[in-house]
């Protein structure tokens, strides 16, 4: 093989690697059953007034 070769084909290696890296899922955001469970009680506590969020209780942080 020629190194005309060898280049062509580490282009192409490169291009195929670009395209999957595009295309890959990032791992953090795939939920399990239990995380979905978890998620979702948060947020009906959040609506019932029974917890606060994040953002609330950093601005609370700030202003004191």
């Amino acid at each position: 093989m020629m190194e005309s070769d060898v280049l062509k084909e580490l282009r192409l290696i490169r291009q195929d690697l670009k395209y999957i890296k595009s295309h890959m899922v990032d791992q953090d955001m795939i939920l399990s059953h239990e995380d979905k469970l978890l998620l979702d009680e948060s947020r009906r506590e959040l609506r019932a007034g029974k917890a606060r969020s994040l953002d609330d209780i950093l601005r609370d942080r700030n202003a004191v």
